[in-house]
């Protein structure tokens, strides 16, 4: 509120403004997996920028961390217009901001840190007034996709001529959640494959099967031409447009 004094000169008054105070206004931030849960410290936690949308001021800058949340709620329990999301402790970051007028703010996500080809970024803008916090669930953004992790063969690994080699991935949820044929989110309904080119050729497809072992996913491929080939490691959702991707490399000699 602006302070005001009251000056009086020669019989007159004059009403002289001071500056107006900042004051100190919180934003908690909150990232959901698409079909899942809360993203935070076990997928690596998410980078989260606040800024002046106006004049692209940087106000704040954290990380989203904690736990992905309560599955009964996320799940399994119907969604109405007051339904707390947030219970169980989910994953949030609390953005402190000193502004003294009603400031637009632009919010950034990158994320998951850990999800190497899998991290994605989005952004958002909103009113903030000063003082009144955004508290609760608070902004609430949403990423899409799987985190789809290479785990054979490693980049530039080296085989021989006829060698079969193993193609392996680890696919979960941007939340870290696990995937299988027994799990919640439920790897029969999804379609989890290899494509092997080299250079613009395509020279293999095949599909990755459960291994057995959670969110591992498996296959071969035995090559017979020498030289230099990359593998694209794909999980699709199409009923639910999540879709992931993980690239490796090898090495025929």
């Amino acid at each position: 509120m602006k302070k005001r004094i009251f000056l009086l000169v020669a019989g007159c008054t004059f009403l002289l403004p001071f500056p107006a105070q900042a004051v100190e206004t919180n934003i908690t931030v909150r990232v959901l997996a698409h079909d899942a849960k809360f993203i935070g410290s076990g997928m690596g936690k998410i980078q989260a920028l606040l800024k002046d949308a106006q004049t692209g001021e940087l106000l704040n800058a954290g990380l989203i961390e904690g736990a992905t949340g309560d599955t009964e709620v996320l799940m399994n329990t119907p969604q109405g217009r007051d339904t707390l999301l947030s219970r169980g402790g989910a994953a949030k970051w609390v953005g402190q901001i000193d502004i003294q007028d009603p400031t637009r703010v632009e919010l950034e996500i990158s994320g998951p840190l850990a999800a190497g080809t899998g991290m994605q970024t989005a952004s958002r803008t909103f009113w903030v007034l000063p003082g009144q916090d955004i508290e609760g669930d608070g902004i609430v953004m949403e990423l899409y996709g799987f985190v789809v992790q290479p785990i054979s063969p490693g980049p530039h690994q080296k085989f021989r001529l006829s060698d079969e080699i193993p193609v392996e991935a680890h696919v979960v949820m941007m939340c870290g959640c696990p995937v299988g044929p027994n799990e919640l989110w439920d790897s029969r309904t999804f379609e989890i494959a290899a494509q092997v080119r080299k250079g613009d050729e395509t020279v293999a497809e095949f599909p990755l099967r459960f291994t057995g072992q959670t969110s591992r996913f498996a296959g071969s491929f035995t090559p017979h031409e020498a030289g230099s080939y990359e593998i694209i490691l794909t999980a699709a959702d199409p009923r639910r447009n999540n879709f992931g991707v993980g690239l490796t490399t090898f090495v025929v000699r």
